[in-house]
């Protein structure tokens, strides 16, 4: 969508499968990290909510996408000590 930013559709109302989803990429990347090597860790802020798209603008759609993601990425610096 942007140069760091994705958007992954998935076609289900069903929260729970969302939320695997989310799991799934998380867990990914903390397997990468732990076998990296790297002196850095990866990390992302996901957003998601279910959407009616027969009523919602691709704007609306993505603006509370959008929100969503940076209340997740203030949960995740909240949580996690910043290296310098």
């Amino acid at each position: 969508y942007a140069g760091d930013e994705f958007v992954i559709i998935l076609e289900t109302q069903e929260q729970e499968l969302v939320e695997d989803c989310v799991t799934r990429i998380r867990g990914l990347l903390d397997d990468y990290n732990r076998v990296s090597g790297k002196q850095y860790e990866l990390s992302c802020s996901i957003g998601y909510c279910p959407i009616d798209i027969a009523n919602s603008t691709f704007d609306e759609i993505m603006n509370d996408v959008d929100k969503r993601m940076y209340e997740d990425k203030k949960k995740y610096y909240m949580s996690h000590e910043r290296r310098n």
